[in-house]
């Protein structure tokens, strides 16, 4: 699947992320913030784009915040965890759903069993987590192992591992974990950036 991927960094310290693809008629928006809507609008203006598909991977004001100010601009279709209330254009979704959004298959993973407060997107080999820890949730290390993981809240330059690096510290709690080469956590995730 031929995916673009633009990423913005705010003041606040959170990632989104704003996908394009040629089947799709219009831009995919992940976890927006109300600090980076000027260069959403640049990036939406340059490429002619009038329709945001915006994926919420859970209940963050900011988020919901921006969301709304983006639907008072562009034409928008927000997806949002199910268990949150529901408003005019937007999909409730949960785990095991999968939207169609012109030919883009995106999978919605959750907590199995648990309430749907926060999703994750699966779509062209990258998941958007949130602030979710891949290596403790089940759901996300079924994907594939190239699969990338980009989370939203994150330190600048260590928003994104592989599932891979994730499957190491499956068992272990990760503060307390030393690979056998005795490498720290952090020292190991670094060497396994995208």
């Amino acid at each position: 699947m031929n995916l673009s991927q633009t990423e913005f960094y705010s003041r606040s310290g959170a990632y989104s992320y704003l996908l394009r693809a040629p089947s799709l008629r219009g831009v995919i928006l992940v976890d927006p913030t109300p600090e980076c809507i000027s260069e959403y609008a640049g990036s939406l203006g340059k490429w002619g784009h009038d329709r945001v598909f915006i994926l919420e991977t859970g209940s963050v004001r900011a988020s919901q915040e921006a969301s709304r100010t983006i639907a008072g601009r562009w034409r928008t279709v927000r997806l949002i965890p199910c268990d949150k209330e529901s408003e005019d254009r937007v999909i409730p979704v949960g785990h095991g759903d999968l939207v169609n959004l012109g030919g883009l298959p995106i999978h919605v993973v959750g907590r199995v069993g648990r309430v749907n407060e926060a999703v994750s997107y699966c779509l062209g080999g990258r998941v958007f987590v949130g602030d979710r820890r891949a290596h403790r949730e089940p759901e996300i290390l079924a994907l594939p192992e190239d699969t990338l993981v980009f989370r939203s809240l994150s330190a600048r330059g260590d928003n994104c591992d592989n599932l891979v690096s994730a499957r190491d510290v499956l068992a272990f709690e990760p503060d307390d974990w030393k690979p056998p080469n005795g490498r720290g956590l952090n020292e190991v995730n670094r060497a396994a950036t995208c």
